[in-house]
Parts: C-alpha cells; structure tokens; sequence
C-alpha cells in the first residue's frame, strides 16, 4: 500500500482508494455538501457526483509493476476537451 495523500492509498493491484468520509482535499468540500443537503436522497446524488469528480480529475502519472517503475504519458486532449466547453 503506497500512501498518496491523506484519505488516498494505491492498493496491489493500482487502485486509487478513498476513505469515507472523505479526508484530506474532499473533507471541506463533504462538510459542506452535508451541510447544505439535508435528506439522504441528496447526500446521495452528491456522493455519485464526487465520484465522478474524483474519477475525471485524476492522472495516472505511473505505477509500479514487480518492483519497476513505469511512467504513463497523460492523455493531453482531455484537459483541452474542458477548455472547450
């Protein structure tokens, strides 16, 4: 398990996994969320949305495989696909 930031760990096998709730840059932004929705329904639908969040924000910038470091080139057309929008 490798350490990336607080409430974020690489799994084995390369999965980012997220502590709930969430730690470290998404607290502030859950305290909020839970404090501006008040049923569950709500929270839920944020939730999803903070997954999707998580998901499309993050890079793979490499991993490790059998002890060797591999570096990944990011896919640069996404950030300029957001600029269009």
């Amino acid at each position: 398990m490798t350490l990336v930031e607080p409430g974020r760990h690489v799994a084995a096998d390369g999965r980012n996994v997220y502590a709930w709730p969430p730690e470290g840059r998404f607290a502030v932004l859950w305290q909020r969320i839970e404090a501006a929705l008040p049923s569950d329904d709500e929270k839920c639908e944020a939730t999803a949305l903070l997954d999707k969040w998580r998901s499309e924000t993050g890079t793979l910038v490499g991993y490790e495989e059998d002890g060797v470091w591999y570096d990944t080139e990011p896919n640069w057309d996404t950030p300029a696909a957001w600029l269009q929008l």
